[in-house]
């Protein structure tokens, strides 16, 4: 028996797909985003883009009947029950790209994204949460249900206690610094609780010798109202483009630093660095951290951009390129491992050491068995595959990829169709 496919032609494929009104809705970048301008550095890699609107059935028939099979240009989607990956209604505004997922169960899931997206899924369905921000929110992070944060810029750090009596509020973190020169990109969020959670930034220099660090800490103790809860510290360099930890005492950043204020290094090693923080020793100067950073070779000299690990003994990381790495107990840099793509791999996340997906560019979705990486099947416009910038899932038979006009889920294998694979 052949596979169920949906033919649509490549003139109005996307448009009927995914909702969009032109085409160069997909190479819009950064600059279709509110903060377009107040991103510095490489952070079109972060924002930008489109998103999902799923077609009807009238859609997809008047489409069909329109392109013939044989046809190059005529654009295939797979059937549902074909692949690994089905697409799922996200509920927002076409034009939009989602950059990040978080959820602290099965049934209260978020996601973020370019122009102030917010939707959130209660388990039967995806909706649009209003927020009082146009900005592109990079990151998606909670301690729990009612402790949700979506990151943008050092000015655009909103905080939500989540749903109550059917609706959502979202609080604006005040300014980290009056001097606005001082306030830069977020990039990532990772934590262990509302009180121990970090966010990866760029730096800004205090002075010619001095950097005020490219990580946002909770303060410690009780904070005025009306001020920040949230300081600078570490005094490190460079772009924190991942955060992971197996516990708030073993914590792992990947770091382009590549860029520094504005000025590009050249250093390809620079682009790669992971660093590994641990308590730091009596009389350390941390620069206000309570964890001292170690450099580990990552043995790449590509950006890398997701982390994860199903314990402090088995970390992985990805990047452009197709690059993977693990560190593993013992190791004193972290090992290379083979990839079966070239494209630009974006984030990672599992279940454990023999379940893990990983997602990128071009449709790309991987996943480990504890052997290898094989490619895994998504119900994507065959030659016209969106990138894909996050993943997370409550379970192995539950896990949420979001990115350019898409959102994909995944409900465990499934069985052959009858008569065939």
């Amino acid at each position: 028996m052949k596979p169920s496919l949906a033919r649509l032609s490549s003139a109005r494929s996307f448009a009927s797909l995914f909702g969009l009104g032109s085409a160069l809705g997909l190479m819009g970048g950064l600059a279709n985003c509110a903060t377009s301008d107040e991103h510095p550095g490489d952070l079109p890699d972060y924002g930008g883009g489109v998103t999902l609107t799923t077609p009807d059935a009238s859609d997809a028939d008047a489409a069909d009947a329109a392109c013939d099979a044989g046809d190059p240009g005529c654009t295939v989607i797979p059937d549902c029950s074909q692949v690994d990956w089905c697409v799922v209604d996200s509920g927002i505004r076409s034009s939009e790209r989602l950059n990040s997922v978080w959820g602290s169960s099965k049934s209260d899931v978020w996601a973020v994204g370019s122009r102030g997206s917010v939707v959130h899924y209660d388990g039967a369905t995806w909706k649009a949460v209003p927020i009082a921000d146009k900005s592109t929110f990079f990151s998606v992070w909670g301690s729990g249900p009612n402790d949700v944060w979506a990151v943008s810029d050092t000015r655009t750090i909103m905080r939500s206690d989540g749903f109550k009596n059917g609706a959502v509020s979202w609080t604006r973190l005040p300014p980290l610094s009056l001097d606005p020169y001082f306030e830069t990109a977020t990039t990532v969020m990772f934590g262990f609780g509302p009180d121990d959670f970090r966010i990866g930034a760029l730096p800004k220099d205090d002075s010619p010798n001095q950097t005020s660090g490219n990580m946002l800490v909770k303060k410690a103790g009780t904070v005025a109202e009306g001020q920040n809860p949230l300081t600078r510290v570490g005094g490190l360099k460079g772009t924190v483009t991942g955060i992971w930890g197996s516990s708030p005492d073993d914590v792992w950043i990947l770091v382009d630093n590549r860029r520094t204020n504005g000025n590009y290094q050249g250093s390809a090693i620079e682009a790669g660095k992971t660093m590994r923080g641990r308590p730091a020793a009596p009389g350390v100067d941390t620069k206000g951290d309570k964890l001292a950073w170690t450099v580990v070779d990552s043995q790449a000299t590509v950006v890398l951009r997701g982390i994860w690990g199903s314990s402090a003994d088995d970390v992985w990381a990805v990047g452009d390129h197709g690059t993977i790495r693990r560190f593993q107990a013992n190791d004193l840099r972290w090992q290379i491992i083979d990839s079966p793509t070239n494209a630009n791999l974006r984030a990672i996340w599992g279940t454990g050491p023999r379940d893990i997906w990983v997602v990128g560019d071009d449709g790309t979705i991987l996943h480990w068995d504890g052997l290898e990486f094989t490619a895994s099947t998504a119900q994507l416009p065959q030659g016209n595959e969106p990138s894909l910038y996050g993943i997370w899932g409550s379970s192995a038979d539950d896990v949420w990829v979001v990115g350019e006009h898409t959102v994909l889920h995944y409900e465990g294998a499934k069985a052959p169709a009858p008569g065939g694979p």
